[in-house]
């Protein structure tokens, strides 16, 4: 399988001579179906290469996308893992 990474971030891999997002084709193997072309898979640790099953969620649409995001601002929550590392430095 051919891999390579796009200017955006994301892991790309070539699928009988087209390029398709990996996170995106992992998405797919585990619901056992096409995503709907409005549904968004985000990254849940925001790292784009982290393409690990555990690691993505699926939104129905990009508006619950940007909802979800709006929420973790408004709590402070906007990298989990940068959050994960402040608060071992305040113990």
């Amino acid at each position: 399988m051919i891999k390579r990474l796009n200017n955006a971030g994301y892991i790309e891999i070539k699928k009988d001579s087209k390029w398709m997002l990996e996170h995106k084709k992992v998405a797919q193997e585990v619901l056992g179906r096409e995503l709907e072309h409005t549904e968004i898979i985000h990254h849940i640790n925001l790292d784009k290469k982290d393409n690990r099953p555990e690691n993505l969620a699926l939104f129905n649409n990009q508006q619950e996308h940007i909802k979800f995001h709006l929420k973790l601002r408004q709590f402070g929550l906007t990298n989990p893992l940068k959050r994960q590392l402040e608060e071992i430095k305040l113990k």
